[in-house]
């Protein structure tokens, strides 16, 4: 807030890593404070500053229930973009117990959240690779 107050930021890309019912599963803790994120995403819907919201979709942690809570919670005009997984080797599965293997969705599978995303969100797009 006191960045943007002074002019110090051109632009925010704000990762949005989760529904905020299973946040606490694609950042591999036990609790987070949401509220913060909260504030994050209400100081940056003011258009204060370009901005841009965006998820990396996880098979193992994302499903379409999860991106349709995103779209409500984030919900308006700006940009979301998802972005699919790719498994570079230095992910959050080599530090922390997952019960399954990280995996990338499928194109179609991507457009299918990109619809429901759409409803509350219609600048919402695919960023690919």
């Amino acid at each position: 807030r006191d960045l943007i107050s002074k002019g110090l930021i051109d632009y925010v890309a704000m990762d949005i890593k989760n529904s905020p019912e299973n946040y606490v599963k694609a950042i591999g803790l036990n609790y987070v404070d949401i509220k913060n994120i909260n504030e994050s995403i209400e100081l940056l819907k003011t258009n204060q500053v370009p901005f841009e919201f965006r998820t990396t979709a996880v098979k193992g942690i994302h499903d379409i229930e999860d991106l349709a809570s995103i779209s409500r919670w984030i919900q308006g005009e700006q940009q979301y973009y998802i972005q699919n997984y790719e498994n570079s080797g230095d992910t959050i599965a080599s530090r922390v117990k997952i019960s399954q293997e990280l995996e990338s969705f499928t194109k179609n599978e991507l457009e299918s959240f990109l619809e429901v995303l759409k409803v509350k969100v219609p600048n919402a797009c695919i960023r690919y690779a």
